[in-house]
């Protein structure tokens, strides 16, 4: 990224946002658009364990059901009903998710999501608190011919095997100085801008 115009592309944040950031806090647009992202992925990870639920319900309703009527599924019946429904989990987790928000309703479903302990609650809270830390250095990609990494200064920030990779740290230029803003106690990495070579 060369230019402070490409990273705010990058990073989705807009110049008032970078301002409330230099000065150590989130902007009112990104406490609402990040808990609006913690909500979304709460409502993800609810549809997912529901469908996990209710598909194996499903297929064990049907094997009784079958030898009620006399007809026993074989382990290979039940075999590719399980490979079934680990193809299905995710398509089908889509669905349910969709259905829930248009039946419930958003303003319903956050409070149920909080009730029933789905939602980070330490996410809403640091955005709430809504202090941002500013990391300020040189990028580079050290490798320990294994795995590469992202670093700025002596900060890692990523590396190519991090479960909660950010792939657009990889887009950063190598050698050149940067400024990102972060959440302390996150990931998140809310804007950034490119400085002067010293």
């Amino acid at each position: 990224m060369a230019s402070n115009e490409a990273l705010r592309s990058l990073f989705e944040f807009t110049e008032n946002d970078l301002e409330a950031n230099r000065s150590g806090r989130l902007s009112n647009a990104q406490r609402v658009r990040f808990r609006q992202q913690v909500h979304a992925a709460s409502l993800e990870k609810a549809a997912v364990s529901l469908t996990l639920f209710m598909l194996p319900l499903g297929i064990l309703a049907f094997s009784v059901f079958g030898v009620f009527r006399g007809v026993e599924l074989g382990p290979w019946v039940l075999l590719v009903l399980l490979v079934l429904v680990l193809l299905l989990v995710f398509p089908v987790s889509a669905l349910t998710r969709r259905l829930l928000r248009r039946i419930v309703g958003d303003n319903v479903l956050h409070p149920l999501l909080m009730r029933l302990r789905v939602v980070n609650t330490a996410y809403l809270q640091t955005i709430d608190h809504g202090q941002v830390t500013r990391i300020v250095g040189p990028i580079d990609f050290p490798s320990d011919g294994e795995h590469q990494f992202v670093m700025i200064g002596e900060v890692e920030l990523t590396s190519d095997v991090a479960a909660d990779e950010d792939e657009r740290l990889w887009k950063l230029i190598e050698g050149r100085t940067y400024a990102l803003y972060t959440v302390p106690e996150t990931a998140w990495i809310v804007s950034a801008e490119l400085l002067p070579d010293a």
